[in-house]
């Protein structure tokens, strides 16, 4: 549990994330799109304030088989998935991609993690 506080906070302050479809008005912060590690082993993560029932692709790079995953946005904006072959303990850039603009990523460095 330790790794996925240390993680969060490091992707809370790592982690960019945008929405394409407001580049006028900038959107309260409840509202942007978010990415964040949930689970360590497989790493699993967490989307919120995604656009309602948006289809999000989800990629992972920086490991020896880079993985996409597709989900599908929440009415309230929220999806999670877990990525079957990756670790929290594996230095990664994750980066969400949803069909209506949103748009948000993070880093999860080796450094923050904390063997069990």
């Amino acid at each position: 549990m330790a790794l996925i506080a240390i993680a969060a906070g490091i992707g809370a302050v790592v982690g960019q994330s945008s929405d394409s479809s407001s580049r006028t008005e900038r959107p309260h912060a409840a509202e942007r799109p978010r990415l964040a590690p949930y689970a360590q082993n497989p790493l699993s993560v967490r989307g919120t304030g995604f656009r309602p029932h948006e289809r999000v692709r989800v990629a992972v790079k920086g490991v020896e088989a880079p993985e996409t995953l597709t989900a599908r946005a929440s009415a309230k904006g929220v999806f999670f998935v877990g990525f079957r072959h990756v670790s929290g303990c594996d230095s990664v850039t994750v980066t969400a991609s949803g069909s209506k603009g949103s748009r948000a990523s993070f880093n999860l460095s080796q450094i923050a993690c904390i063997e069990p």
